[in-house]
């Protein structure tokens, strides 16, 4: 009988520990580097295996993260459910709503507003506030998991990286939604403003004004809305054939707005 292909060998040897539960959903794989020393292969033979079962949906890369399992092969399928959560538990008629404050009217609307149709729908929503802290954040989303929620409608707070927390929920298949925010890399649900078009009419309506000094004041560019709203300042005047200029961009670090340094760092600009 012909041996398998080295590639072939990595992935039928990740199937197995997945199948016999040694490497469950939302667990790390080893990466490339880890995988050509291990099996003493190339690390272009192990991104090649990698990189299949990635298309067999089996695993999920993430940037600056690593490669983690997504789901287990069709004959693995008895195996039990992983975490904290498992599906098909008993409706709990709860839904977990994660705000990073209470400060505005925006912040005020969106409650009402869930309340109000999760009220119409027979579900109770469990409010708590992060105080834009991504550490209470993990705990809210813990806690939520342990009370046994049937979901989570979460608002995440401005970082420059992903909640390890949220990327779980995703990988472990947990019902939630994100507001404002979208992850990259792997499908969840979320609901957003047209963040890209937004900006690029309001600048635009300026520069059909006859204005060309337009200032962009933002949060550092560090997650999706941020970057979206960047590219449509920058799609106005690419459509016009006019130059950008960075100087009159203030992005604003996010420790200097959880401190309430931005109110100084704006005026000075």
């Amino acid at each position: 009988m012909k041996s398998l292909p080295l590639y072939k060998k990595i992935q039928e040897d990740i199937k197995r520990l997945i199948a016999i539960g040694k490497l469950r959903e939302g667990d790390r794989v080893p990466s490339e580097k880890e995988l050509s020393e291990r099996y003493r292969v190339s690390q272009i033979t192990s991104k090649n295996a990698l990189v299949g079962l990635m298309e067999e949906g089996l695993l999920v890369r993430i940037q600056g993260k690593g490669t983690f399992v997504m789901s287990r092969p069709e004959n693995a399928a008895a195996l039990d459910q992983l975490g904290e959560w498992t599906a098909g538990a008993g409706r709990s008629g709860r839904i977990g709503l994660v705000l990073p404050t209470m400060k505005t009217k925006v912040d005020q609307r969106f409650l009402d507003n869930i309340e109000k149709y999760a009220t119409a729908a027979g579900y109770e929503v469990m409010l708590r506030i992060t105080r834009e802290s991504q550490l209470e954040e993990s705990k809210v989303i813990s806690s939520f998991l342990k009370q046994g929620v049937d979901g989570m409608i979460i608002f995440p707070v401005e970082n420059e990286t992903y909640n390890d927390s949220i990327l779980r929920l995703s990988l472990d298949r947990f019902p939630f939604v994100l507001i404002d925010r979208f992850l990259k890399e792997i499908k969840t649900y979320s609901v957003s403003s047209d963040n890209i078009n937004g900006t690029r009419e309001a600048v635009a309506y300026l520069l059909n004004k006859g204005h060309s000094s337009i200032a962009f004041i933002s949060p550092e560019i560090t997650n999706t809305v941020t970057d979206e709203r960047a590219q449509g300042f920058e799609q106005a005047f690419l459509e016009r054939g006019l130059s950008i200029d960075k100087s009159l961009w203030c992005l604003l670090p996010l420790d200097e707005i959880a401190s309430g340094q931005s109110v100084e760092h704006i005026q000075d600009f």
